[in-house]
């Protein structure tokens, strides 16, 4: 059987666009991973565990919906039920409950504890393995374009969280790892 060229059927001008995007689920496939492998290997946390306090951090009393946690992190309700439920036996967070129907996510003093013990890591981690691969001279053209994309993509089917956006509405440029420019 003849192999498929990847290319046949692509307009001209998009193959680079479409190598950019195998470029992306490689960089997420290798990296995250690798990521989630150092941190858990110098403070114990999962990033998944690491990116709900990073979220519930960004926020005034650092506790969110479950619903806003649920679209800020691009998880299903369900999905993000489990991982609090392992979240919350650690004693990172806490659920507190609204009425009979919403309930918050609360960062607890332990969480924010292993959030701050985590962050240098994270950094560290993202910096080895990511950031520097991006030299000076590029990164004016690659951050622009990489977040007008996740901004794009984050529009498409999901509601930004009120949190994730300035005081004229805008969403920020990054939500998941701004601290990095700090």
């Amino acid at each position: 059987m003849k192999a498929l060229d990847p290319s046949r059927g692509l307009r001209p001008g998009e193959l680079p666009r479409f190598l950019a995007w195998e470029a992306l689920l490689t960089i997420r496939a290798a990296l995250e991973p690798t990521i989630d492998r150092d941190l858990k290997a110098r403070c114990g946390l999962p990033f998944t565990w690491f990116d709900v306090l990073f979220q519930l951090n960004q926020v005034p009393k650092q506790r969110l919906l479950m619903h806003e946690l649920a679209a800020a992190l691009l998880l299903s309700k369900s999905g993000l039920t489990r991982l609090v439920d392992r979240i919350e036996e650690a004693d990172l967070v806490r659920r507190e409950a609204l009425d009979g129907r919403s309930t918050y996510v609360a960062m607890t003093h332990a969480g924010m504890t292993a959030f701050k013990r985590a962050m240098p890591f994270v950094q560290a981690s993202i910096r080895h393995h990511f950031a520097r691969h991006i030299h000076d001279a590029e990164i004016a053209v690659v951050e622009p374009v990489l977040t007008r994309i996740a901004r794009a993509a984050r529009h498409q089917g999901t509601h930004v969280p009120p949190h994730a956006k300035d005081q004229q509405g805008q969403s920020q440029s990054t939500t998941r790892l701004g601290a990095l420019r700090k």
